[in-house]
C-alpha cells in the first residue's frame, strides 16, 4: 500500500501522473482491503487500514483546502498598478496542478476519506470560475495598453483552470471568448484611434 511520504513527496514535486497512479494504488488497495476481504475495522489490520486512511486525508486536505483562495487571488479583479504585470507562470502551474489533484482526488474520495472537502472545494471552484470568467472577459475587452498583458494572463490562467475543473470542452469555449473579446477590444481601439 502506498505510503503518505511517497504522496507527500510526488506532491512537492508537482508529478501530477504520481501523484495520481499513488491515489489510484491506494485506494484500490484500501478498497480490496476493506470491501473484498472484509477487514474488521477492530483488527491490527484494520485500525492500521483507518490510520494509513487519515494520514492520507490529512495530506491531501492540506493541499485541496485553500485552494478556491488561491484561484479567487490570480483571478481577482484589480485596478491601477496592480494590473500591470501578467501572472507569475509559476503560481498558475502550481494551482493548475493542484486542481488536477482535486479532480483525482474526486475519483477515489470515499476511500480516502475525503468526500467533504473534495466536495466543498470542487463546487467552491466551479461556482467561482462559472460566475467569474465573464468579468474576465470584460476586464479584458475593456483592457488598455499598460493592463492588457496581465488581462490576458488571467483570461489565459482562467481557460487552464477551467480545463481542469469543467473539461477541455469548456476551455475551448471560453478560449474563443477570450478571442472575440480580444478581437472587440482591437476594433473599439483602432475605431477610436
Amino acid at each position: 500500500m502506498p505510503q503518505p511520504t511517497n504522496l507527500r513527496d510526488a506532491l512537492k514535486a508537482a508529478d501530477s501522473d504520481e501523484v495520481g497512479r499513488l491515489l489510484k494504488d491506494f485506494h484500490d488497495a484500501a478498497r480490496a482491503l476493506h470491501m473484498e476481504i472484509e477487514l474488521p475495522a477492530d483488527s491490527t489490520w484494520g485500525r492500521q487500514l483507518a490510520s494509513a486512511r487519515a494520514d492520507v486525508a490529512d495530506v491531501l486536505e492540506g493541499e485541496i483546502d485553500n485552494l478556491p483562495g488561491q484561484v479567487r487571488r490570480l483571478l481577482r479583479p484589480r485596478n491601477g498598478r496592480d494590473a500591470t504585470a501578467p501572472l507569475d507562470s509559476i503560481d498558475v502551474g502550481d494551482v493548475e496542478a493542484k486542481l488536477a489533484l482535486v479532480a483525482a482526488c474526486r475519483n477515489y474520495a470515499n476511500e480516502l476519506a475525503i468526500n467533504e472537502v473534495t466536495q466543498r472545494t470542487f463546487n467552491e471552484l466551479q461556482q467561482f470560475l462559472d460566475s467569474g470568467t465573464g468579468a474576465l472577459l470584460d476586464s479584458l475587452r475593456g483592457a488598455t495598453g499598460s493592463e492588457r498583458p496581465f488581462r490576458q494572463s488571467q483570461v489565459d490562467a482562467a481557460v487552464r483552470f477551467c480545463a481542469k475543473v469543467f473539461g477541455q470542452e469548456y476551455a475551448s469555449l471560453l478560449t474563443k471568448a477570450a478571442e472575440v473579446a480580444s478581437h472587440d477590444h482591437d476594433r473599439k481601439a483602432s475605431a477610436h484611434g
